[in-house]
């Protein structure tokens, strides 16, 4: 039901498969769902070119006049725009640059499948999947609706308009096509359902990734935010010291854990890690 989709991006830990460590999947950009351009524009310019009468659209105010979208309905179409007729029974020729495809909610799954991609995990090495937060609630969906939708005075200086501000140029699915399209409580099966692989876990961290997963991280891993305020607050010795330095202290006291023993290359174990963190 959302009308944009979004990107998340996460870093997070779990124990590992292997009993003798602590798997850190190495930190990756998970993309929950992403818009791509060009089935953007391949549904847009579908949209315009499939247009007819009597179609339900969008029409938006005239260029420099402040003002919502009205619903309305097209009467004629012509070479250089559209006829449409508003609510209130009047009429008026719009060019194309001022129609906007109104959106039908909920999004049927199926319509989704190029837009929202869905990564899940398999239950250990079973052919089972982690799917409870994937459960749709067709009630649920119905009771949000509403509830976003209901129009009164809600800001100062706005007039009358949607709970939601922005949830007031589409159209509402009726009961009995939500009642066909979702299911009760169940993940919808015509979603594009991808398996996220982690095979390749991360054991130790060589300079480029320690280097990347703490650049990458500073914006939405704790782990990454501890370990950099660490470093910069209480570690670094100078403005000009970087996260070489950084890495290179770290690789320092790991070798003397080890007991005068050679490590095999310049790497640091994930283990001498957390212990650094904890």
């Amino acid at each position: 039901m959302a009308l944009l989709h979004m990107q998340v991006d996460i870093c997070y830990m779990r124990p590992g498969r292997r009993q003798q460590y602590t798997g850190l999947p190495s930190y990756r950009k998970k993309n929950i769902a992403f818009p791509q351009e060009l089935p953007e524009v391949k549904q847009l310019m579908n949209f315009w070119t499939s247009l007819s009468p009597n179609d339900i659209v969008n029409v938006e105010p005239v260029p420099g006049v402040l003002g919502q979208a009205h619903r309305a309905r097209i009467i004629s179409v012509q070479h250089d725009g559209f006829r449409v007729e508003y609510g209130n029974g009047s009429f008026e020729f719009v060019t194309v640059d001022r129609i906007r495809q109104r959106v039908q909610l909920p999004w049927r799954p199926e319509d989704l499948r190029e837009n929202f991609i869905v990564l899940r995990r398999r239950i250990g090495r079973t052919e089972q999947h982690l799917e409870k937060d994937l459960r749709v609630r067709r009630n649920m969906l119905k009771r949000i609706l509403v509830f976003v939708t209901q129009r009164g005075n809600w800001r100062p200086g706005h007039g009358e308009e949607t709970l939601h501000m922005y949830y007031d140029a589409f159209d509402m699915r009726d009961d009995h096509d939500i009642d066909v399209i979702f299911p009760e409580d169940a993940v919808p099966t015509q979603l594009n359902f991808q398996d996220l692989h982690e095979e390749d876990h991360v054991t130790e961290f060589p300079f480029p990734l320690f280097q990347d997963w703490l650049v990458e991280g500073k914006f939405n891993c704790d782990v990454a935010q501890a370990m950099l305020h660490t470093w910069i607050h209480d570690l670094r010795g100078n403005d000009s010291d970087t996260l070489r330095d950084f890495f290179d202290q770290l690789f320092d006291d790991y070798k003397i854990t080890i007991l005068g023993d050679a490590p095999p290359s310049e790497t640091i174990p994930l283990l001498f890690v957390a212990a650094f963190v904890r």
